[in-house]
């Protein structure tokens, strides 16, 4: 029987310990290879791309200059000017416009306007036997014209003048207050051409590639001779309705202030 006490001779040492140091050998240089930092080869690219696909650069847009297209609206103040001015004083309306410029800095460009002002409004109460209303009639000008649009100064700031041509209609027409679905006429029309020159100043309000403009802007619109009425043209007798219609040349002169939104492309 093996006595537990005795010590181990040397070449059985050499025996046991000799095949643990191999393995050590063996394992230890494969560890050492292993880093985890590093993704593992066999469990291949989870990047979302291919090996070797080239990174496609994002564009990015950077606004320059000023902006080439506009949008805008303004509050307009007419002015009556030459014979229209000794029948009526003058309007308030809104206008819009779009423009767009061309070459390399859309110095030069194309540019649509419209409008709607409103020169004479008057409520008259009538009777319907026992029965009393109230209708309103109202004086009013739509207009649409056309140019092309020049322009000087810098990226922030810049003057801008515009010739136009175009077509005006002055409509005079009369509703009942206070009806739903009250029936409308039109008492008086005329459709004539619209000519004339406007300018002003522009300055860009906000950054990024849709900026703010604010427009400060004079437009002197003329027209031919025109038959309207204005607010004391239509009388209103026991048996029928009388209509005094002015004939004149309608000029005015407008002045605007508004906001519109730019675009650089």
């Amino acid at each position: 029987m093996r006595n537990p006490n005795r010590k181990l001779e040397p070449i059985t040492r050499v025996a046991v310990l000799l095949p643990c140091l191999l393995t050590s050998l063996a394992v230890g240089p494969a560890a050492a290879a292993f880093d985890p930092a590093e993704p593992d080869p066999a469990a291949g690219d989870r990047s979302g791309s291919y090996p070797g696909e080239p990174d496609t650069p994002k564009e990015v847009f950077v606004p320059h200059g000023f902006p080439r297209t506009r949008l805008g609206l303004d509050l307009a103040g007419a002015v009556s000017q030459g014979e229209f001015s000794s029948h009526v004083n003058g309007g308030i309306g809104l206008t819009g416009y779009i423009s767009h410029g061309f070459g390399s800095d859309g110095n030069i460009g194309l540019r649509l306007d419209g409008g709607f002002l409103n020169y004479g409004n008057v409520v008259t109460p009538l009777s319907l036997g026992r029965v009393w209303y109230d209708v309103s009639t109202t004086n009013d000008i739509f207009f649409a014209t056309l140019g092309p649009q020049i322009e000087v100064g810098g990226s922030d700031v810049r003057l801008y003048a515009t010739p136009f041509v175009g077509l005006s209609y002055f409509l005079t027409s009369s509703s009942i207050d206070g009806w739903e679905d009250a029936p409308s006429t039109t008492n008086y029309e005329d459709l004539v051409p619209a000519y004339g020159l406007g300018g002003g100043i522009q300055i860009k309000a906000g950054k990024g590639p849709e900026p703010i403009l604010v427009n400060l802007g004079i437009r002197y619109q003329a027209h031919p001779t025109t038959r309207y009425l204005t607010e004391g043209g239509i009388l209103d007798g026991p048996d029928a309705t009388y209509l005094f219609p002015e004939e004149s040349r309608t000029d005015m002169l407008l002045f605007q202030v508004g906001i519109a939104v730019g675009n650089y492309r």
